[in-house]
């Protein structure tokens, strides 16, 4: 954002992600674990809905996702 007054850029911090160092959001991850969990999609399927949508994500992310949310909740 550019301040109206002063013309000077302005940015907000960026928010912090779940996982340290890593590049899934809080809704991708929200997506991956409703999907396997509640929804009953195994990973190699939802990986393939992913590639159909032009989305790159592996299937050993996925599977690093879950293993370190599932870690952080107990």
């Amino acid at each position: 954002m550019i301040c109206r007054e002063c013309e000077t850029t302005v940015a907000g911090q960026m928010p912090t992600l779940p996982i340290e160092r890593g590049k899934p959001g809080p809704g991708l991850l929200a997506h991956i674990m409703v999907a396997k969990f509640d929804d009953h999609i195994p990973l190699y399927r939802l990986s393939e809905m992913y590639d159909r949508l032009g989305i790159d994500i592996s299937r050993s992310v996925m599977v690093d996702c879950v293993d370190l949310l599932r870690a952080e909740t107990g």
